[in-house]
């Protein structure tokens, strides 16, 4: 791999990465926003966005360390 490939692949990682903090922070906000949950409610709904951000950030980690 060139090192033109190399930056270019971290570059797309980083895009990715930013993509998914940024939808994660929209949904935490939007479901914190929401009144009619509670805090435990809160909490339970936003648990599977928190796994599925765990994994995809350890897949973008796997591709990292190419």
């Amino acid at each position: 791999m060139s090192l033109d490939d190399m930056e270019a692949e971290i570059a797309d990682i980083r895009g990715n990465a930013a993509d998914l903090a940024d939808d994660y922070a929209r949904t935490q906000s939007e479901i914190s926003a929401d009144p009619h949950l509670t805090d435990a409610g809160k909490a339970e709904a936003l648990a599977p966005f928190h796994e599925q951000l765990t994994t995809s950030v350890a897949a973008l980690r796997q591709r990292f360390a190419f």
